[in-house]
């Protein structure tokens, strides 16, 4: 079973699969975004949003890490680095 967990009425919720995966925050229902600390994107970061994007729920799909330059993968993961995101965030560009 899948599921989401809320925190609060900001609209913030992180994700989890009965399968393991997980994805860090939900934004509004919109946006998945998972964190992490590398310095260069991996397969294995992107499990979670993977899975995630199999539910056909979310309008975008993110993962924040240390790259130099932002990435948009041909499964729909947009890779930002931390900076960009949170400008992005900030902007009103994510949701």
């Amino acid at each position: 079973m899948n599921g989401y967990s809320g925190f609060g009425n900001e609209g913030l919720a992180y994700w989890h699969a009965q399968g393991g995966q997980e994805v860090d925050f939900i934004i509004k229902e919109k946006a998945a975004v998972e964190v992490k600390a590398a310095r260069r994107a991996s397969p294995r970061d992107m499990k979670g949003l993977k899975a995630l994007m199999e539910e056909g729920l979310m309008e975008k799909c993110i993962l924040v890490c240390r790259e130099d330059h932002p990435q948009l993968l041909d499964n729909g993961i947009l890779i930002l680095p931390y900076r960009d995101f949170l400008s992005d965030l900030w902007s009103g560009r994510i949701v």
